[in-house]
């Protein structure tokens, strides 16, 4: 892989990253934690995707109260990785309304279920308990056998979310500023691609880039 095309992505996603969406609330009616970077900024539109960044073994709990591995547990060839927290009333039922979307139309768009893997990661682990997340994962008819919902210590998280260059900020139980970013990592858990769901991004980019990770 082209080391100046990496060094450069990687640069470009971690200042896209840093620029946070506000969920509720003053944050959310102003904006006053600034919007996202467009998705020209660094994510890849056209032709082979190249990695970006690679994401170290992690392990939070699921809504069985069960420990999860990304690398030993949550197997498969594109994985697409969502950050988000249960009482968000705006962005985040929105982007997982559209992963449920996605879901839902793997069979139609020639991708198999078991190539693909859903993962939400509260960025509220004070409020999301692994029974708070297993309530609200049914509005989204989500499998946890192909939607993992996770949550975890404060600590933990907090390192996931460095690995993806992720903040959150919480102003109330119904404020968190943060990233309404969804990334796409390969079967490596390298981060391929990501996209901002509130600028503008279609069900059909995504789709197509995890065609071409799951037809390796």
């Amino acid at each position: 892989m082209n080391k100046r095309f990496r060094y450069t992505a990687l640069g470009l996603l971690t200042a896209a990253s840093l620029l946070l969406t506000a969920c509720g609330g003053q944050g959310a009616q102003q904006n006053e934690h600034g919007e996202h970077a467009g998705h020209e900024d660094h994510e890849q539109t056209s032709g082979e995707l190249q990695p970006i960044m690679q994401i170290k073994d992690f392990t939070l709990t699921n809504t069985a109260n069960q420990p999860v591995s990304i690398e030993k547990d949550l197997t498969g060839k594109a994985k697409l990785v969502y950050f988000f927290f249960a009482n968000c009333p705006d962005v985040c039922p929105v982007s997982h309304a559209r992963m449920a979307n996605i879901m839902k139309t793997l069979d139609e768009n020639g991708l198999k279920k078991e190539d693909v893997q859903f993962v939400s990661i509260t960025v509220d682990p004070e409020n999301d308990t692994p029974d708070k997340l297993a309530e609200y994962m049914k509005q989204f008819q989500a499998d946890p056998n192909e939607w993992a919902f996770l949550t975890g210590s404060d600590e933990d998280l907090a390192a996931v979310r460095d690995q993806f260059g992720v903040l959150a900020e919480k102003h109330s139980i119904h404020d968190i500023s943060h990233n309404d970013r969804i990334f796409l990592l390969d079967e490596k858990n390298q981060v391929m691609n990501s996209y901002n769901m509130s600028d503008g991004i279609t069900n059909d980019v995504i789709i197509n880039d995890m065609k071409k990770l799951t037809n390796l």
